[in-house]
C-alpha cells in the first residue's frame, strides 16, 4: 500500500530510504509522517525546535489550592496543579525551512526520536547534491 502511494505521487520506488521508524520514513526525496509527505527537493535545511508548555496554569492551580488548602475543596486544585506541573513534558518539533517558510514536520515528546529524524532528513539533504 506504502509503494503504491509513492507511485501515484510519481517518487522513484527505488528511491533509498535513510530512515523508518514508528510511521516515519525518510528517503532522499521525501519525508514522509502519519499525516504528510514533504519533498527534500523544496527542504534547505532541518532543525530541531523545543515547545515548553506553559506552566502558568499549575502554578495558579498550585496557588488557589494553598490559599484554600484549609478548605477541603482546596486540595483538589491543589494535586491537580501538582500534577500537571510533573507531566508537562516539552515537545520537539522538526522544523523545516523550505522554499515556503519554515514548517514543523513532526512534533514529540521523545528528544532521541526526534533528533534521529533530523539527522536522517540532513543525510537526505546532503545526498539529493
Amino acid at each position: 500500500m506504502f509503494v503504491k502511494s509513492i507511485e501515484q505521487k510519481g517518487v522513484d520506488v527505488a528511491d533509498e530510504t535513510i530512515f523508518q521508524e514508528a510511521g516515519i520514513t525518510v528517503t532522499k526525496a521525501m519525508l514522509t509522517t502519519p499525516t504528510k509527505g514533504i519533498s527534500i527537493a523544496n527542504t534547505a535545511g532541518v532543525s530541531k525546535w523545543v515547545k515548553v508548555p506553559s506552566k502558568k496554569t499549575p502554578i495558579i492551580l498550585i496557588v488557589v489550592g494553598v490559599l484554600t488548602l484549609f478548605i477541603v475543596v482546596g486540595l483538589i486544585p491543589l494535586i491537580i496543579g501538582i500534577v500537571m506541573l510533573v507531566k508537562n513534558k516539552p515537545s520537539y518539533v522538526v522544523l523545516l525551512d523550505t522554499s515556503s517558510g519554515k514548517s514543523e514536520a513532526f512534533e514529540s515528546k521523545d528528544e532521541a526520536f526526534v533528533d534521529r529524524i533530523v539527522v536522517a532528513v540532513h543525510k537526505a539533504i546532503a545526498a539529493r547534491g
